[in-house]
């Protein structure tokens, strides 16, 4: 399986795409889980409206759909899906006098944490997107069809002119 890279923020990812049934019981789990408050996200969104996916959004429905998926995820719950996630993701950046970095995500997966997204904790959200993309792209595919530009403003990030390479140099360290 080819690893799929981007840089976000500054920082390069590399993520390698799950193995077929880490995927399915995956995205189960995402749906029994995310997809109350997905769908109340997507009422917030209007689309059923006579003006389709032009209409205004709703943001007291979006706000409630929100709501309702972190009410889903208590902080163990929360942890263990970024785990399972991120796991296996690669990180790299150029530090302090140019030096790059690097960071698995694996067993060390709260140091790494902590290291790649201190002071940047909204980049999580955009690696998570990425990881999704990477590992459910058909999903991305058919809701892009469905929502249109509205989507690919969300989902799509610009990809890397340069993305930095992850051949060794420095194992980044909370120290570092």
């Amino acid at each position: 399986m080819d690893d799929h890279t981007r840089e976000i923020n500054g920082i390069s990812f590399s993520v390698t795409p799950f193995r077929a049934m880490e995927a399915f019981r995956l995205q189960s789990y995402l749906l029994r889980t995310l997809g109350p408050g997905l769908a109340e996200i997507l009422g917030g969104l209007n689309i059923g409206s006579a003006q389709g996916i032009n209409a205004e959004i709703n943001g007291i429905g979006l706000a409630r759909g929100i709501e309702s998926l972190f009410q889903k995820l208590d902080d163990s719950a929360l942890e263990t899906l970024l785990k399972r996630l991120l796991y296996g993701t690669r990180a790299a950046w150029k530090g302090a006098g140019g030096k790059l970095l690097k960071m698995p995500f694996g067993e060390e997966f709260d140091n790494a944490f902590d290291v790649v997204f201190a002071g940047k904790i909204f980049t999580v959200y955009q690696l998570v997107a990425f990881i999704l993309e990477v590992n459910f792209p058909d999903f991305f595919v058919q809701v892009g069809k469905v929502f249109g530009k509205r989507t690919r403003k969300t989902f799509s990030f610009e990809p890397a002119e340069k993305p930095l390479t992850l051949e060794p140099d420095v194992l980044a360290t909370s120290e570092n």
